[in-house]
């Protein structure tokens, strides 16, 4: 009788334990999967973020030309070279995020092909009223 008790209490402590690792590996591997998706949105955040900044700049020296066209007055303008440092900078940082997706450097070089020619037009514009 005791043998039998005995018995049983090894057949469930093994079976618990047995039940315990597979869910101690499920929720590993759970975890890990959670981590992974967690720095895929922090890395899609960065990218958003860079993109923001990129608009903004350039957005910035657009507003800034508008209002030098309106008034003449020089002090709205933004020094083309400080916007196009910048620029670079930003650009550099986005190529540098999206390496990994040859998606996502199809559409950045079409946004730096648009950008280039957004640009152009500023400081053409800017040497135009400058002449004049």
């Amino acid at each position: 009788m005791t043998r039998n008790i005995f018995l049983y209490l090894m057949i469930g402590f093994t079976t618990t334990l047995f039940v315990m690792v597979i869910f101690s590996l499920l929720s590993f591997q759970r975890m890990n999967s959670m981590i992974r998706y967690s720095n895929q949105v922090e890395h899609t955040y960065k990218v958003i973020g860079s993109l923001k900044s990129l608009s903004d700049l350039i957005s910035g020296a657009e507003t800034s030309m508008r209002g030098f066209i309106i008034t003449r007055d020089s002090s709205y303008i933004v020094p083309m070279d400080s916007v196009r440092r910048e620029y670079n900078q930003n650009l550099q940082e986005l190529g540098q995020l999206v390496s990994d997706n040859p998606r996502q450097q199809n559409r950045l070089a079409m946004i730096r092909s648009t950008l280039q020619l957004r640009l152009q037009l500023l400081e053409s514009i800017e040497s135009s009223i400058e002449n004049d």
